[in-house]
């Protein structure tokens, strides 16, 4: 199995929606994108961004991600 790390951004505890905003094959790599969407150039709110993790496996993944 290979984990996929899905980095996700919510609008707000008042609001159902969230959005894909990357997939990584490493947390490193989910780690640098939350870095950059959170620096002072793009501004994304830090508390509303998380990381999920799927297992994958030869023949996919079934998931269900919540919007929270």
């Amino acid at each position: 199995m290979q984990k996929v790390y899905i980095v996700r951004f919510g609008c707000g505890h008042t609001q159902p929606e969230s959005y894909i905003l990357g997939l990584y094959p490493t947390k490193a790599l989910a780690d640098a994108r939350i870095q950059v969407l959170t620096s002072e150039d793009e501004g994304w709110d830090p508390d509303e961004i998380w990381t999920d993790v799927v297992e994958v496996g030869a023949q996919g993944a079934d998931c269900l991600l919540s919007n929270r």
